[in-house]
């Protein structure tokens, strides 16, 4: 990483490949899609790329100068892409360095489907969270949408990954519709 850093001293923003590490055999999967979990592999050569993820990511203090710091409003899960757009807008990039890798370890408690499940959900709120930030375009209809067609997937293929994305999409389903609910009454998130 340091190596990186060095060859490319203005890019502000570099990560590397991430590999996951199990504790322990995952839930079934019809073997269509993995389990998931954080893993990043954008190839074999160093070149320039949109974003990487925190898990493994490293950025230099004129970075930071340049853009400011992370979004103290995302919560988790979209808070460095938020970063990474900010910076590539005020001229910096962000650097994929594929000797950089690390392994990211996920604990056999972590592996059990009701740990993913929650974990998912969360996931789904936060992006949510996120993707308002960013200015994305939401539906609650696709969502439920795509969520019904996930867990469709799960009960056909007896497959997790079904009910994973289904319960991400839940997430992002209940985000919505609590602050439609909370705007509807006058309440600010805050407020609840």
């Amino acid at each position: 990483m340091v190596a990186g850093v060095h060859r490319h001293p203005n890019s502000g923003c570099y990560g590397g490949p991430i590999q996951l590490l199990l504790g322990r055999k995952g839930p079934r999967l019809c073997g269509k899609e993995g389990i998931g979990e954080t893993e990043l592999h954008l190839g074999y050569e160093e070149h320039t790329v949109g974003a990487v993820w925190g898990a493994n990511m490293a950025i230099t203090k004129a970075a930071v100068s340049r853009c400011g710091s992370f979004d103290e409003r995302i919560e988790i899960y979209g808070d460095e892409e938020e970063w990474e757009r900010r910076l590539i807008s005020s001229g910096g990039s962000v650097i994929y360095l594929p000797r950089a890798w690390l392994w990211h370890r996920r604990s056999a408690k972590e592996l059990r489907l009701s740990s993913l499940l929650i974990s998912r959900f969360r996931r789904g709120r936060h992006g949510i969270r996120a993707a308002k930030l960013l200015q994305s375009q939401l539906s609650v209809k696709e969502d439920l949408g795509a969520g019904c067609r996930f867990l469709l997937h799960g009960l056909r293929r007896r497959c997790a990954w079904g009910f994973l994305a289904a319960s991400c999409r839940l997430g992002r389903v209940y985000e919505l519709v609590a602050d439609d609910l909370l705007s509807m009454s006058g309440r600010t998130p805050s407020d609840s």
